[in-house]
């Protein structure tokens, strides 16, 4: 179980990353200035695997120690004198490692020495524990003393952390600790367990805590009474569609088993509703994804063009049965191939039907592709020309059986603009299908424009096309400029 950290994450299934490893065997830390979002196609969600660490983007000048949080630094009395531990420590790191206090470069990371760690034993840190969690490097430190296996440590770690869970729980750099208590401990601690039962809706709404709260969940009994204890809340439908609960949710869906704690009846009542979420639409792809749903209850007309609910009908074109699958697909035909295409969000779905359909779905795609409209032009080379249908013709082409729409579509390019080719509608973030470029530039460049009157091409190429010239034959100018 590695600690849980903040990443964006894309949008397709935005589930858990559970497999990654720290291979430096460093104590795992944080990157201070990510924050969690989505992409365009898939849900986000917070990784499990992130390793700790110094996040090397860092803005200049950013505070260790979020201001309101850390009291003042902790001090140990010598006979004559009075040493101040956090600020020694950080000397010692500048010590043994001069890079520490430059500017680092980009995706640089550094770590804590294991010889300034074994020079701090954690009886010092005892001194001032909250200021040491609540730093950036006492953070890491303290953590480096969990990871050493010593059980008399973690005790002793758990029981200074006590007084204050709740603050660590949904600070920045405290939350790692919480976490890595958790997860070296073989059973739950009962501390922790009960301050996460008494603070359940704000841990789940925090940022940070409710990754604490996902850690827990690798000891079956926090999996239990945190569940149980949203479900008696009447607050797990606001869990559902809140920006960090919704996480909480999801994962409680992965791990819950038969047991769903209201879960399917939440999702039946809301149906729609949560579908159409920006947030809720991944609670309910994970539903899909453990059989917790019906493919027969959802309206493909409703959901299909929807900002957030055409994800939901590709989660169901993927993850259902063949025969629940063939059943979305055929909803998807009454509503018509060719008119889906052209539509922003509806176009997804075709696109990831001809990717990863059934083969008679993909089939049935490209037929309908080739076939020929009313005025006598294929539909492939209509849709290249539509700013959504491009992106369906550039897959179709690629799909196994595609190769005749290519075909049609560089065959009939140029009766679009006397002898050029197709100018495709792009995204800003997408090239045209790499097959376009096989047409000359130079015969671009050598025809005239198709929007330049022929009357205009017959005037001094030396005037601006703006300047007045003589009527010919008798004609007004071009354009008159206004007096």
């Amino acid at each position: 179980m590695h600690l849980i950290s903040e990443r964006d994450v894309g949008f397709d299934y935005g589930g858990f990353d559970d497999a990654g490893q720290n291979a430096s065997g460093e104590p795992p830390g944080f990157f201070a200035d990510e924050s969690p979002g989505f992409s365009a196609n898939e849900p986000p969600g917070f990784s499990a695997n992130e390793p700790l660490g110094f996040s090397a983007n860092e803005p200049p000048g950013y505070s260790s120690a979020p201001s309101g949080h850390a009291p003042p630094l902790g001090s140990l009395n010598y006979p004559g004198q009075q040493v101040d531990i956090l600020a020694s420590y950080k000397a010692s790191l500048m010590m043994s490692e001069p890079a520490f206090s430059q500017q680092p470069q980009k995706d640089q990371k550094y770590s804590i020495p294991a010889n300034v760690g074994a020079a701090f034993p954690y009886e010092y840190v005892r001194s001032d524990f909250l200021s040491f969690a609540l730093d950036r490097h006492g953070s890491r430190l303290i953590q480096r003393h969990l990871s050493s296996g010593d059980p008399s440590t973690l005790s002793l770690i758990i029981q200074d952390s006590v007084p204050y869970l709740l603050a660590l729980s949904t600070d920045i750099f405290g939350n790692y600790i919480v976490q890595q208590m958790i997860t070296n401990s073989k059973t739950m601690p009962p501390q922790i367990l009960e301050s996460l039962k008494a603070n359940v809706i704000p841990l789940c709404i925090d940022q940070h805590g409710c990754r604490v709260v996902q850690a827990s969940f690798c000891h079956n009994i926090a999996l239990v009474v945190i569940a149980t204890e949203l479900q008696n809340s009447g607050r797990l439908g606001e869990m559902t569609i809140h920006v960090n609960g919704n996480h909480v949710v999801q994962k409680i869906v992965q791990l819950a088993g038969p047991n769903n704690y209201g879960l399917s009846q939440l999702l039946e009542a809301s149906m729609y509703p949560l579908a159409k979420d920006q947030c809720g639409c991944r609670f309910v792809q994970r539903m899909i994804e453990v059989g917790w749903v019906s493919t027969t209850t959802w309206d493909v007309k409703t959901l299909i063009n929807e900002k957030y609910g055409h994800y939901i009908i590709q989660h169901l074109l993927k993850h259902s049965s063949s025969v629940d699958k063939s059943k979305v697909f055929a909803r998807i035909v009454r509503l018509g191939v060719v008119p889906l295409c052209r539509q922003r969000y509806a176009s997804n779905v075709i696109e990831k039907l001809l990717m990863n359909g059934q083969p008679e779905h993909v089939r049935y795609i490209i037929q309908s592709l080739e076939g020929v409209d009313f005025d006598g032009v294929p539909i492939c080379v209509k849709l290249a020309k539509d700013q959504y249908g491009n992106y369906v013709i550039d897959k179709a082409a690629s799909a196994p059986g595609g190769e005749r729409i290519k075909q049609m579509v560089e065959s009939n390019a140029g009766q679009w603009d006397g002898g050029g080719t197709i100018h495709y509608s792009q995204h800003p973030h997408q090239q045209a299908p790499h097959w376009q470029q096989q047409h000359s530039s130079q015969q671009l460049s050598s025809a005239a424009p198709h929007y330049q009157p022929k009357q205009q091409r017959q005037l001094s190429s030396n005037a601006p096309h703006y300047q007045p010239q003589k009527p010919l034959n008798g004609a007004a100018p071009l354009y008159q400029p206004p007096h």
